[in-house]
């Protein structure tokens, strides 16, 4: 289920819970809301992670080309290059 669909099933959800008057009934729809929540908490998670270890990897790199000076090395190729 994707983001949309799992916040759309939450609204309804809600929806059905404040309506609702039965003390079971509540307790259904809470216990939905909470696994529907716990789910997409997982997938962001899950989302930021491989975003921050992107982010670590081209920090990595940044810092490599720094180190190296190629970026200088690159500007002077590409100004070699117009002439």
């Amino acid at each position: 289920m994707d983001t949309l669909a799992r916040l759309q099933e939450m609204q309804e959800v809600t929806e059905k819970l404040a309506a609702t008057n039965d003390l079971d009934e509540a307790k259904v729809h809470m216990s939905r809301l909470v696994v529907l929540m716990s789910e997409e908490f997982v997938r962001t998670n899950g989302i930021a992670d491989v975003m921050n270890k992107q982010l670590y990897e081209i920090q990595n790199l940044r810092s490599f080309i720094e180190k190296e000076g190629l970026a200088l090395k690159y500007e002077l190729h590409k100004k070699r290059e117009v002439r």
